[in-house]
């Protein structure tokens, strides 16, 4: 069975943008812990200087156990870095307490499958490392930037985690977006209102995969996910509210509505009941992305064995969804023969010393570059695989390609 979601998130997990730190950092630890220490000393040890900012420093006032601001006698402030950022993002929430560090290294950047064990980049991470972050982007968690906070994703950086968490815990997320936009709709909604839906998003989930339990790890999953729910639904009832905020509900909740923040499908608005709190609310973007993977996933599932079905939508139709939700539809889809060169720019930069490429990443790449050039085109990964068997029958001297060596995916070397 294996369906695929994130079991393990916590508070600490909210900010994707943090994974970035971890890929830049990469080159100066070589365990969890180590990088741990690395980003405390870079983002919350080290204080830097900033010109004065009366809302940054009061805002730094409502936080608890949230650092100090320094005032220097040239009348500047010196700052941690993750707080800067913190502030100055949508959200204003997400940092990492000193322990949170630990938490947010050992578990998510690994989790999303951008760093090994050794906290080296992987080919996913390597496609974020390489091309998706300019020097100032990188140079800007040493360095506090006034021209970038990169603890926001751009609109390619959104594609790329989206991508990213759909391939490890999209059996869970999407019944999850889905059944927030079922129940919610246009009006707003607060972690602990989607904490009283959670029962019935993991009940669709355990009802997908009711039918694929063929082993007793199978098993032990699927028990796992029914008292989870019982929990839930027993935390709902008790009315756990605010000594609730450390509960699996809330470790549940919180990362994933702020994952959604910050890939543009919900956005944070003035709640209705009070002035001074903020809740959440369907983008346009996230109307149309929910709407549409939902559509695709819930058909694959009466069409194929479940644990397919999100390799399918996937490997089928992401691209299709994403150029409908972040780009109203305006791409084309590819239907040249030259596969190889809607694939040349992402190639460049993000073969090995070899000159491979595993295709899945490559794809990725060379998707997200074309879907924002004006000329936009997007090539869905299956229809990729039957251009490149064309094109290597027509003329194998252009390139090479082979199975990895974990037989899930091909790498490919151009001539």
């Amino acid at each position: 069975m294996a369906f695929m979601w994130l079991s393990g998130t916590r508070r600490s997990m909210q900010r994707l943008g943090f994974c970035k730190a971890v890929l830049i950092f990469s080159d100066r630890a070589r365990t969890s812990a180590g990088m741990a220490d690395v980003m405390r000393i870079e983002l919350m040890e080290n204080y830097h200087p900033i010109p004065f900012d009366t809302k940054f420093c009061d805002w730094m006032k409502t936080r608890p156990n949230g650092g100090k601001v320094i005032r220097n006698d040239d009348g500047t402030i010196s700052v941690q870095i993750q707080n800067i950022y913190t502030f100055r993002h949508s959200s204003q929430s997400g940092w990492l307490s000193r322990l949170g560090f630990n938490e947010y290294v050992e578990y998510l950047p690994k989790k999303l499958q951008l760093i090994d064990s050794i906290c080296d980049p992987t080919n996913m991470g390597e496609v974020l490392l390489k091309a998706l972050m300019d020097d100032r982007e990188k140079k800007s968690f040493e360095m506090v930037s006034d021209k970038i906070n990169p603890l926001s994703l751009n609109i390619q950086q959104q594609i790329y985690f989206l991508y990213s968490i759909l391939t490890v815990e999209g059996d869970f997320f999407i019944p999850f977006v889905s059944s927030l936009l079922s129940n919610f709709g246009e009006d707003s909604f607060s972690y602990l209102d989607v904490g009283k839906i959670l029962p019935r998003a993991i009940e669709i989930v355990a009802s997908n995969f009711s039918g694929a339990i063929y082993t007793s790890e199978d098993r032990n999953q699927w028990d796992s996910l029914i008292r989870l729910k019982e929990k839930v639904e027993k935390w709902n009832e008790d009315e756990i509210e605010h000594e609730g905020s450390g509960s699996r509900r809330e470790q549940i909740n919180v990362p994933r509505l702020e994952w959604m923040l910050d890939l543009g499908l919900v956005k944070k608005v003035k709640s209705d009941k009070s002035a001074s709190k903020l809740t959440y609310t369907f983008t346009k973007l996230g109307k149309t992305f929910t709407r549409e993977i939902s559509q695709f996933y819930e058909q694959t599932l009466k069409d194929s064995y479940p644990e397919e079905s999100l390799r399918q939508v996937l490997d089928n139709s992401f691209y299709s969804i994403i150029n409908l939700s972040y780009f109203d539809g305006k791409a084309k889809p590819f239907s040249g023969n030259d596969v190889l060169s809607f694939l040349q720019d992402g190639y460049e930069l993000l073969k090995d010393v070899y000159g491979y490429c595993l295709c899945r990443p490559l794809l990725l790449l060379s998707n997200i570059l074309a879907l924002n050039k004006s000329n936009s085109l997007f090539l869905e990964y299956n229809r990729a695989m039957e251009l490149i068997e064309t094109a290597y029958q027509r003329n194998p001297s252009q390139f090479h390609y082979t199975i990895d060596r974990f037989s899930t995916d091909y790498q490919i070397k151009l001539e």
